[in-house]
């Protein structure tokens, strides 16, 4: 009887980014000038969506140190007479909000921007003589 034994090589790593997450809206005095007043998209929280807004306060804009998972909005936008404009996480997105930027230009444009910390784990194993394989 003999038995064979399979040699394998595991490696865990981690890697670390940071994704901004942009969008802008055009601030209240500006609404007459352009556009449909009924066009008009707000920051904020779509209280429709409160299952979806746990993490984010009044404005629209999540809180530092939030944990946020696919599907979790990170900017809170929403049109005065209905419509949800959010900006979301993407499938199989998550990471921790580090920070909040909040700025405005002459042009009447308010811009938010949040910036998340994600870490993501990969974990590679190989067997002797085959190419590595993820898991």
């Amino acid at each position: 009887m003999s038995s064979c034994r399979s040699s394998y090589l595991l490696i865990n790593t981690r890697s670390e980014n940071v994704r901004n997450c942009k969008a802008a809206v055009c601030n209240k005095e500006s609404y007459g000038k352009k556009g449909k007043f009924e066009d008009n998209i707000l920051f904020g929280k779509d209280q429709s969506k409160i299952s979806c807004v746990n993490n984010l306060d009044e404005d629209g804009f999540p809180y530092v140190g939030a944990n946020l998972h696919s599907g979790d909005i990170v900017i809170g936008k929403y049109a005065e007479f209905g419509g949800d404009h959010s900006v979301k996480l993407k499938h199989g997105e998550r990471g921790s909000v580090q920070k909040v930027v909040l700025s405005a230009n002459d042009d009447g444009k308010n811009f938010g921007t949040a910036s998340l910390r994600q870490v993501n784990y990969l974990r590679l194993l190989q067997s002797r003589g085959l190419p590595w394989v993820a898991h």
